[in-house]
């Protein structure tokens, strides 16, 4: 910690009583920030325009941007998986198949609609010529802290409230 404390500059440091806890807020420094996002919608695939798709998944991209901002992690280092839990309709069973596109096109809606075919199969063993139906989106958003050099935002976003320099404010 004392190294981080000397590469940003920082004339206070927050040491913890015990070691692991240590260990565990200096990864905090560098690893990832990730916010998971789910929002549930049932219609036939066949019946979505594709620019319904990209609507629930730009709302969910606006929020999580959002929350990383909170955080601290800028903009250009925010990178987003879109998901959705798929099945046939009337089973209950689902499977997870990557939203591609971005925009999502109607091309994208036949890959979209194989690739849970693909999935299904391998998961359950059965390929149905029954409807497809998303009923759960999920947006995956990643922050990536900015290695090496640079830990200022990632200090902020995991110590901002706790460590307060001897001027009162963050300095």
């Amino acid at each position: 910690m004392a190294g981080v404390r000397k590469k940003q500059h920082l004339r206070a440091e927050l040491l913890p009583a015990a070691r692991s806890y240590l260990d565990s807020l200096e990864g905090r420094l560098y690893a990832d920030l990730r916010q998971d996002f789910v929002m549930t919608s049932v219609c036939p695939v066949d019946r979505v325009d594709p620019l319904e798709f990209e609507t629930l998944f730009a709302e969910m991209e606006a929020e999580a941007v959002d929350l990383m901002r909170e955080q601290s992690m800028p903009q250009e280092r925010i990178a987003f998986r879109r998901l959705a839990d798929m099945r046939y309709a009337g089973q209950e069973h689902t499977v997870k198949v990557p939203m591609i596109g971005s925009p999502i096109a109607e091309r994208d809606i036949t890959e979209i609609k194989e690739s849970f075919h693909r999935l299904h199969e391998r998961a359950y063993g059965l390929r149905l010529d029954s409807r497809i139906e998303p009923a759960n989106y999920h947006l995956t958003a990643l922050g990536v802290p900015g290695f090496p050099g640079t830990l200022s935002y990632a200090l902020k976003a995991v110590l901002g409230k706790y460590l307060r320099p001897p001027c009162g404010r963050m300095c």
